[in-house]
């Protein structure tokens, strides 16, 4: 593989052909709108967001069938049953506590010990935070959520009064505090997505043209950054591909570019408190997942360095939809077109080598959570669902006629929980 180092301006992001293949993960929902700073006296901390707190029962996860079933972040998710209310269990189905909203709310989430239901940001205990301000002064300000992100949020801020037009974008911690400076963001155009790169970092993006991906806008509170970035230019884009994630302050972009005349290829490493980059280039294929990049035959972490060897350039002239990340026994997912049009997985070691001869899974997708680092499931025909793990080892099996999601240690499908 040819490969050089150089840097590239903090303007010029390194970045993003969106390889949209197939996801193993979910990126959170969005949905604009936005925020204000410091406790309100409708919702002020030690304020119960409901009124039925605390562990006052439990469900039997083995038994129970939901209406609406979350996934479980940092031990807890949001259930809810028949005509009921939105309730927040741990994995044995001890409740934490009851709220009052319905899983229709418009957005819920909960991690690192703290959420959002309604308009308002709670603690583990049920106690509101803060609340979104909705011109609850008459002040002309209306606040709205767009993300959580472990415990910041990003929110959409909008002040229309005889002072200020306005609308910012900005991330506040759990008590309505701002991290960033708020931020004016002018989309290019509809396709514009929030997204969480991680460790409380939030990028906005859309589809410049053909595949290119740009970023707008990054918003770091870890390091009080708030960067807009120019529009693309000279046949560049430079964004993040979905299914990048940050570790400490870094992520991987995918690159697309020209100079003088020539196509550039590559992926590059990129700070997101300093906005500086490292461009690794290539003539060949590359593929970006998590906190890795598969680039020609090799698989490269955040610092730089080769971990792995990887065909990114063909598994037994068989096209690969999607690569995961690496288990900590050092295996790797991948997901596989057959010449018959269905999808197979197989996991490879370190040194590029299968674990086990392709199984088939079945119908594909990239919005199908099929696999993790250890282990996945497949669906052939039926209503049959085969659970194995990275060794190709069949774990158990389980009977839906619905869909069937699978995370790091629990399956869900039509809101019942599989534990394995």
């Amino acid at each position: 593989m040819k490969k050089t180092t150089k840097k590239i301006s903090a303007l010029l992001l390194a970045a993003v052909m969106t390889v949209s293949l197939a996801a193993c993960g979910k990126t959170a929902p969005s949905a604009p709108n936005g925020s204000q700073s410091a406790p309100t006296s409708d919702g002020g901390a030690g304020q119960s967001a409901d009124t039925n707190t605390g562990s006052t029962g439990s469900f039997d996860l083995a038994t129970t069938e939901f209406t609406y079933a979350g996934e479980f972040h940092d031990g807890y998710a949001w259930v809810a049953e028949k005509n009921g209310k939105l309730t927040l269990i741990d994995k044995k189905g001890n409740i934490k506590y009851q709220s009052n909203h319905s899983p229709d709310s418009n957005y819920i989430s909960f991690e690192s010990g703290v959420g959002y239901i309604g308009e308002e940001i709670i603690d583990l205990n049920g106690n509101v935070t803060y609340t979104l301000n909705n011109n609850r002064d008459d002040d002309g300000i209306a606040e709205e959520m767009i993300m959580q992100g472990g415990d910041k949020f990003l929110i959409k801020r909008t002040t229309s009064n005889m002072k200020e037009n306005s609308t910012v974008f900005t991330v506040i911690d759990k008590n309505g505090v701002d991290l960033v400076k708020p931020i004016e963001v002018k989309f290019r155009n509809d396709n514009a997505n929030w997204s969480h790169l991680g460790e409380g970092i939030f990028c906005c993006q859309y589809k410049a043209y053909e595949s290119r991906i740009h970023c707008e806008c990054i918003l770091n509170p870890n390091a009080g950054v708030s960067q807009k970035f120019p529009a693309p230019e000279n046949g560049h884009a430079y964004g993040f591909s979905e299914l990048a994630k940050t570790e400490s302050g870094k992520a991987w972009q995918n690159y697309e570019g020209n100079d003088g005349g020539k196509s550039i290829w590559g992926v590059a490493t990129f700070d997101l408190a300093t906005m500086d980059s490292q461009l690794i280039q290539t003539e060949g294929a590359y593929y970006v997942s998590g906190k890795t990049a598969y680039i020609n035959d090799a698989a490269y972490d955040l610092s730089g360095n080769k971990i792995a060897d990887f065909p990114i350039n063909g598994y037994k002239d068989t096209p690969i939809v999607y690569i995961g990340e690496y288990s900590d026994d050092g295996y790797v997912p991948v997901i596989l077109q057959g010449k018959d049009g269905s999808y197979y997985i197989t996991y490879l070691d370190k040194s590029g080598k299968e674990r086990f001869s392709p199984i088939k899974i079945g119908k594909y997708n990239s919005d199908d959570k099929v696999c993790t680092p250890t282990h996945f499931i497949s669906r052939v025909e039926g209503s049959t669902v085969t659970l194995y793990d990275n060794s190709g080892a069949v774990k158990t099996e389980i009977s839906s006629d619905n869909k069937v999601e699978l995370f790091e240690d629990y399956m869900i499908s039509k809101g019942k929980y599989y534990f394995f």
